[in-house]
């Protein structure tokens, strides 16, 4: 063997081994700071309520469609709504983001093909835009700044 290929030979052997140990170019992700709310429907809201403050003492903060009770110093909390025409159980669940706006969001959304959908909460604190995705079996996740606390205001963390 030459030393031309043996040189050859260590420099194809080099870009091969590049090509294999190359990693994907990573999208970006939406990384949730914490479990920032869980969401249901009560059949009776007012007895719900009265059985979480009896049994776990959360304090309530009350909504025109429901109630708001808080977990810990917050902003964490469980949302109760009536059930109406609904069955009673689970509605959805929020995590909350870090620098939550829309540009990364929507940037993080189109890189992995999910669709999402804002729209904007009228409240009487002020409005609150608010973004939804759905999992692979369609239960509603909701994606909002850690600070949301059921409220009103941009970031939904005024009462």
């Amino acid at each position: 063997m030459t030393r031309r290929e043996l040189l050859l030979g260590l420099l194809a052997g080099a870009a091969g081994r590049a090509a294999v140990g190359a990693q994907p170019q990573a999208r970006p992700a939406i990384r949730p700071a914490r479990l920032n709310h869980i969401a249901f429907f009560a059949s009776d809201v007012k007895s719900t309520v009265e059985w979480y403050q009896r049994f776990f003492g959360l304090p309530v903060q009350f909504r025109p469609d429901g109630a708001i009770l808080r977990l810990g110093e917050g902003p964490e909390f469980i949302a109760i709504y009536p059930a109406s025409n609904a069955k009673p159980g689970f509605k959805h669940m929020g995590f909350g983001v870090r620098g939550f706006s829309r540009g990364p969001i929507d940037q993080a959304l189109a890189a992995h093909g999910v669709k999402g959908e804002w729209s904007m909460r009228r409240a009487p604190e002020g409005d609150v835009e608010e973004m939804v995705i759905r999992d692979p079996d369609g239960i509603a996740i909701q994606i909002q700044d850690v600070r949301y606390s059921g409220g009103g205001g941009p970031l939904d963390d005024t009462w």
